[in-house]
């Protein structure tokens, strides 16, 4: 899957047990861990957010299985 938000973020890295949801209004994009996967933190949904330097917001997380 190739996402592109725009303002030079490029696409984010792809996360294994996951699906990526993109939003170009608000530049960001939201990953959602598949059933019986969560991000360390233990949230299965987490929003990503393109800044206007063209860097992402995050530090990429991964979903562990449960």
């Amino acid at each position: 899957m190739n996402i592109n938000v725009g303002g030079g973020c490029g696409p984010p890295p792809l996360i294994q047990n996951a699906v990526a949801s993109l939003d170009q209004t608000s530049r960001s994009v939201t990953i959602t861990c598949l059933i019986g996967y969560r991000f360390p933190d233990g949230l299965r949904v987490k929003t990503f957010y393109c800044y206007p330097d063209g860097s992402w917001d995050y530090n990429i997380p991964h979903c562990d299985g449960l």
